[in-house]
């Protein structure tokens, strides 16, 4: 999966754009964002509804409505 976020300098704090949650980004193929196994079709949607990062918590609910 490609990342969906412009590159970040490595473990940049972030306030998940979904819940406020604090989460690390670090930017990299080590971000959680790859973690989370995430179809085309959801990643154009967040791209759509959100400027920035999701923390984890919200990444594997997204995932629960693909």
């Amino acid at each position: 999966m490609a990342n969906p976020y412009p590159l970040l300098s490595k473990y940049e704090p972030k306030a998940c754009e979904r819940c406020n949650k604090n989460h690390i980004c670090t930017g990299t193929s080590n971000c959680h964002c790859f973690e989370v196994e995430i179809t085309d079709k959801m990643l154009d949607y967040l791209a759509c509804q959100y400027e920035d990062c999701l923390c984890r918590d919200c990444l594997k609910e997204m995932v629960k409505l693909q």
